[in-house]
């Protein structure tokens, strides 16, 4: 279940010392640490414990639901009901089915979500780590566990945190106070997480989605700010291991949150996608691992705030 109980405490930042080390004596009493590993391909993984058998799961916060593939089923003798299609690695619908877990962890925390979606991940079987070694792939920790759970993703530590107290402004806000920068994200009903943006003047939103590289703009985002698209080399791959031709472009602004980005950006396009809505904005694209990492951020799911680096950005 969620460690997080009680009511909210607020946590004094005590003395005058570097600021991470500060973080680091309250990660040590009152989070749990959960390391991520990278694959050759980039995205980030985790180990979960999965019936009592350690496997390891896809760091995805842009899937609708935590996923696992048939073949865990099949080997611990799961029984599995049809279910409600789902939104697969590529962004297509794909059937599911559902069964039931004896148990299901990450780190030392359970997630208290026995009843789980199965599906074929087709070519999204495994992974490869940069030791050489490959590894069957359980499935996608996908949006429902970061909805009910109090994580954050510390990019720059490469790890999970999980809360084991309520603490006031979780570790995003302990960051800001000790002078990260702050930038809100809006949460929707099924647990999908957006960054608030402004592109050459247009405001809208950014799915937040770890399963991704990096920043993607949606096709129809570019045709709207009428930006100059150029071929750029090598294809855009999908987490379902489709490519398409790779096509950039260049922001000469973007702000996240409140705050303008030094300088330009070049981005990728998604192409053949249109900008859906979420919270009454457009969502204008998808941002991934490799943004994140480049801005030094904390992804704070439970207080739904991303930290930023003060060297990248103008600050207000």
């Amino acid at each position: 279940g969620n460690p997080a109980g009680g009511g909210i405490q607020a946590i004094p930042l005590k003395g005058d010392g570097d600021p991470a080390e500060i973080i680091e004596g309250i990660v040590k009493q009152h989070y749990q640490q959960v390391s991520l590993t990278r694959s050759v391909a980039g995205s980030y993984y985790v180990e979960a414990m999965i019936n009592g058998k350690a496997r390891w799961m896809c760091v995805d916060s842009g899937a609708n639901a935590t996923i696992l593939d048939k073949w865990v089923a099949k080997e611990d003798q799961i029984t599995l009901n049809d279910g409600k299609p789902a939104s697969g690695p590529d962004g297509k619908p794909m059937p599911t089915q559902t069964g039931t877990l004896k148990s299901f962890a990450v780190g030392p925390t359970a997630f208290n979500a026995p009843t789980m979606v199965f599906t074929d991940l087709g070519n999204f079987k495994s992974l490869k780590l940069a030791d050489g070694t490959t590894h069957p792939l359980a499935g996608l920790l996908g949006a429902s566990y970061f909805k009910s759970m109090p994580v954050a993703i510390d990019f720059p530590k490469s790890r999970i945190l999980i809360a084991t107290k309520n603490i006031e402004g979780n570790i995003a806000g302990l960051r800001k106070q000790l002078g990260s920068l702050s930038a809100p994200m809006v949460e929707t009903a099924d647990g999908l997480h957006y960054l608030v943006v402004e592109i050459m003047g247009q405001k809208g939103l950014l799915l937040v989605d770890v399963g991704a590289l990096s920043l993607l703009l949606h096709e129809e985002t570019a045709t709207m700010l009428n930006l100059k698209v150029e071929d750029a080399p090598g294809p855009v791959t999908t987490l379902g291991k489709k490519d398409a031709p790779g096509k950039k472009t260049t922001l000469e602004s973007i702000k996240i949150g409140d705050h303008k980005l030094k300088g330009r950006l070049e981005v990728k396009l998604l192409p053949g996608t249109k900008n859906e809505e979420a919270k009454g904005m457009p969502v204008l694209g998808i941002v991934g691992c490799n943004f994140f990492e480049l801005f030094k951020s904390t992804v704070d799911f439970k207080a739904d705030a991303v930290t930023l680096s003060k060297e990248l950005f103008e600050v207000n």
